[in-house]
């Protein structure tokens, strides 16, 4: 990828010196969806799959950004990025030319826009020697994304994207910002993706409803106890107050924040101890919470687990990402894998009438390439 984009930038912004290359992963959540935006903690990890950003320092202040096979409307994020850096009083000596490309499937709830990003708030500050630190940088885009993009995110898409580690995923308590980089130690098990090709846009999906859905649930339990967050309360803390939240659907929203969050302190747990069969049944019950409780599956996402939970050698698997369309990500045996994976997009196809995919492999931190 690197040579294409260095051929394709003297192309478009003519011969010269050599842009310099970057790259960020998108993410895939492993357990702890939508909770985030809930003070809860979460488990991504991030992809071997991302952005790749060439960029070049001009002379005339002038600053251009072009793409190779990116979808319209993508120039938002990196001007958001732009303008949420200058906004925290990060300056640029000069202007820039940025080319963008990407190997990750746009609308897949893998976090493309994150990756984009963080791709390119570390290519600018490594390129004009700002010193912003990786958990910086996620704050920065995930503020970008917040205020100048118009989806109200968590941190944990950014997050995931700029402080990913080789071989691990991250334990990330969102209130805090606590984190801990987990070893996933797989050995004889793996991680698959698979795409239901049914693409989601953030911005025009149910995610501001939800987070507003839970917002009016905190809002009532204040009322008589004094918490900050509704994943600071156990499910029976939650059981005992439910009487206070008066919309049935709020109740709901809040019963799946407060359930998936003890979720992922257990699943942590289960993976330190080596107990994979337990973790994926975490990841079963998560997918389970999200259909009913949460009601951000459909039914690609619900076909393709139910199409994995009944095949030997599949441990667990659940939606991940926002929901509406996108991806589900299963837990499996090894050696079962290919197998799995012809299996499930055959019948995939048969029962959803197109074509799905599957991606595989776990990446690290942003870097320059």
């Amino acid at each position: 990828m690197k040579q294409r984009l260095e051929a394709e930038f003297s192309k478009i912004f003519g011969s010269g010196e050599l842009p310099r290359v970057y790259f960020a992963g998108g993410r895939v959540n492993l357990i702890g969806e939508h909770i985030d935006y809930s003070g809860g903690r979460v488990f991504p990890c991030a992809l071997a799959l991302g952005t790749y950003v060439a960029i070049r320092k001009r002379q005339d202040g002038e600053r251009i950004f072009r793409s190779l096979g990116v979808n319209d409307g993508w120039e938002k994020y990196p001007k958001a990025v732009l303008s949420a850096m200058e906004q925290a009083g990060y300056g640029f000596s000069g202007g820039f030319e940025i080319l963008v490309a990407g190997n990750l499937p746009l609308g897949s709830g893998l976090s493309s826009s994150a990756s984009l990003e963080v791709a390119i708030a570390y290519a600018l500050s490594d390129t004009f020697d700002l010193g912003i630190s990786n958990k910086e940088i996620a704050l920065l885009c995930q503020r970008a994304e917040n205020e100048f993009v118009g989806v109200n995110c968590g941190i944990m898409d950014q997050f995931a994207a700029a402080m990913g580690k080789e071989g691990c995923a991250i334990y990330l308590d969102t209130a805090s910002l606590d984190y801990e980089h987990v070893p996933l130690e797989l050995s004889e098990h793996e991680i698959l993706i698979f795409d239901t090709k049914k693409p989601r846009k953030l911005s025009e999906s149910k995610y501001n409803e939800r987070r507003s859905e839970c917002e009016y649930a905190l809002k009532a339990l204040q009322s008589q106890l004094d918490i900050g967050a509704l994943c600071e309360l156990t499910m029976d803390e939650l059981n005992k107050n439910s009487h206070l939240i008066d919309n049935a659907t709020c109740l709901k929203r809040a019963r799946h924040a407060v359930s998936e969050n003890q979720r992922v302190k257990k699943a942590v747990e289960v993976l330190k101890e080596g107990d994979m069969e337990a973790f994926g049944r975490l990841m079963n019950e998560s997918h389970v919470s999200l259909m009913e409780d949460y009601e951000v599956s459909c039914k690609e996402l619900d076909t393709l687990c139910e199409i994995l939970w009944k095949q030997d050698g599949v441990l667990g698997a659940r939606m991940t990402g926002a929901g509406f369309g996108g991806c589900a990500v299963a837990l499996v045996e090894r050696s079962r894998a290919e197998e799995i994976t012809a299996l499930t997009l055959k019948e995939y196809r048969s029962i959803i009438g197109h074509e799905g995919a599957c991606c595989r492999g776990v990446g690290g931190a942003p870097k320059r390439i």
